[in-house]
């Protein structure tokens, strides 16, 4: 069993920004296995840099290695200590988040609702407001899926037909951004 102390020793060690770039690649698919040069490449680290972050880490019980003949694949270790870091270091993006944040900036939109819960791959959301601008809500709807994969069906609504349809629903409902006058 992994003491407290222990986690927050290596926990410190690790607060290095290449070393955080290196092990959100690894918490993205913690079964997926790299190469040294997969992983610079795909972090922007030096070759010579990722080989030392990766011996650190393989002194931490971080990492595990498997070599065949001249070959280094590197994988996240399936601890309890990694369980920890994943859930205290990574932060995956909620596209649903960012797609609220990036609405709210619209001056006609008055709300936006969620009326049925969230899937992994979308969301159906409400929008209300008056003369809202469909071209930019259907621009951002477009960056979220190609960036996340993550499909948002919209329905733009005035607050009358709003008001209408959420008497009559009695459903999952959560409302995600209210416009303060």
């Amino acid at each position: 069993m992994v003491i407290m102390d222990e986690k927050e020793t290596i926990l410190k060690a690790l607060f290095d920004e290449k070393i955080l770039q290196i092990l959100q690649v690894f918490f993205e698919d913690d079964e997926k296995q790299y190469y040294l040069r997969e992983l610079a490449k795909i972090t922007g680290v030096s070759p010579a840099t990722t080989y030392r972050i990766l011996k650190r880490l393989l002194t931490l019980r971080i990492l595990e290695k498997t070599e065949i003949k001249n070959l280094k694949i590197y994988k996240l270790k399936s601890t309890e200590t990694t369980e920890f870091l994943k859930k205290v270091l990574y932060t995956k993006p909620d596209p649903l988040s960012i797609f609220v944040e990036k609405i709210k900036t619209i001056p006609q939109v008055e709300l936006v609702v969620m009326h049925a819960k969230p899937q992994k791959s979308g969301a159906f959301v409400m929008i209300v407001g008056e003369d809202i601008p469909k071209n930019i809500i259907d621009e951002i709807d477009l960056e979220i899926a190609n960036i996340y994969d993550y499909k948002i069906k919209i329905l733009p609504l005035i607050q009358d037909l709003y008001e209408g349809l959420d008497k009559s629903h009695s459903g999952y409902k959560k409302v995600l951004f209210r416009r303060q006058n």
